[in-house]
C-alpha cells in the first residue's frame, strides 16, 4: 500500500535531501505533493489530500502552524504529521510538540534521526489513528505558557490517546516496557513507553520527582516523607517507597524551599523537626 505524502519545507536542497532518504528507505511513501510557504502548502494539502504531511516549522510567510490552524478551521486535518525542527526553534515550541505526542525530526536529516518517527507514522496510518486531539492540544499550548493546568497526551495501547491534566497526575510507575500513571479520582492510564521517557521531560518542565527507578511524584500531591523509611505519602491515600538515591534527591529538595512557597498541604511543622540525620 502506498502512503501519500507531502513535503511542506522551503528550502529546497533539504526537500531533495528527504525525497532521496524516502525513496531509498521507505518506498512505500509516495510524494504526491511539495510546498514552500504557508499558502501553498495549504492550497497543496487540500488538494493533494495526503495521508503524512512532513512539515518544516519555519517556512515562506509564515510557519507550519498556520498551516494547521486554517485546516483545523475547516476541519480538514485527516493525516498524520511530522515536524522537522532546527535547533534555534523556540524551547516552547518544541514543548508543545512534545506533550502534544507529535513527533519530531532535529535537522540535519540522516536516517537513524528519521527512521523511528516514520516507522511509527506509517504504523498509526494503517491503523487509522486519528490525530485531531495532537494537533488541537499542540496549537492550544503554543498560545499560553506551560503550568500544572496544561494538558499533555499520552499515547497509550493500540494508539489509544488519552487527554490528562498535568495537576491531576498524582504519581506513575514503571511497569517493565510502560508506564502506569496513576489520576487524581482513582483513574489509571496506561502509557506505551517507558518511565524514561516520561520521566526525561516532566522532571524538567513540571514540579516532577523520580524518587526510584520505577516510579516518579507529582511534587504537588506529596502530603509526607518519613526520610528514615523513605516512605512518601501523596494525595488520595497513594503511597510510595523512595530509593535511597531518590529519597536524598528528595530530602534535597525541600530543605532548598522556603517553608511559605511549598505546597498547601505540607506543614511547617513537619518541615522542622524532620531528622535529615536519618
Amino acid at each position: 500500500m502506498k502512503i501519500k505524502t507531502a513535503l511542506i519545507e522551503d528550502q529546497l536542497k533539504i526537500r531533495e535531501t528527504l525525497k532521496m532518504i524516502l525513496e531509498v528507505h521507505f518506498p512505500n511513501l509516495e510524494i504526491v505533493c511539495e510546498a514552500e510557504s504557508v499558502e501553498e502548502g495549504y492550497q497543496k494539502i487540500k488538494a493533494c489530500k495526503p495521508q503524512l504531511v512532513i512539515f518544516d516549522i519555519d517556512l515562506i510567510n509564515g510557519t507550519s502552524f498556520d498551516i494547521l490552524k486554517m485546516l483545523q478551521n475547516e476541519d480538514l486535518i485527516d493525516f498524520r504529521h511530522i515536524f522537522l525542527t532546527a535547533h534555534d526553534n523556540s524551547q516552547n515550541t518544541i514543548k508543545a510538540i512534545k506533550y502534544s505526542a507529535s513527533d519530531y525530526i532535529v535537522k540535519p536529516l540522516e536516517l537513524e534521526k528519521i527512521k523511528p518517527g516514520l516507522e511509527k507514522a506509517i504504523n498509526e496510518i494503517v491503523q487509522k489513528v486519528s490525530q485531531n486531539k495532537k494537533v488541537d492540544l499542540l496549537l492550544e499550548l503554543l498560545e499560553k505558557p506551560f503550568g500544572q493546568n496544561n494538558q499533555i497526551v499520552i499515547e497509550g495501547l493500540k494508539g489509544l490517546q488519552s487527554l490528562v491534566k498535568v495537576h491531576d497526575i498524582i504519581h506513575f510507575e514503571s511497569d517493565e516496557n510502560i508506564t502506569v500513571f496513576h489520576l487524581v479520582g482513582g483513574a489509571k492510564i496506561i502509557g506505551n513507553r517507558n518511565i524514561g521517557h516520561f520521566a526525561k521531560s516532566l522532571c524538567v518542565d513540571f514540579d516532577f520527582l523520580q524518587v526510584s527507578q520505577g516510579a516518579v511524584i507529582n511534587l504537588a500531591h506529596l502530603n509526607t516523607y518519613q526520610h528514615a523509611n523513605k516512605t512518601l505519602s501523596l494525595s488520595e491515600n497513594k503511597h510510595v517507597t523512595a530509593s535511597r538515591n531518590g529519597g536524598k534527591m528528595l530530602k534535597e529538595y525541600l530543605k532548598s524551599h522556603d517553608p511559605k512557597r511549598l505546597k498547601a498541604n505540607f506543614i511547617k511543622d513537619w518541615i522542622e523537626n524532620l531528622k535529615w540525620k536519618n
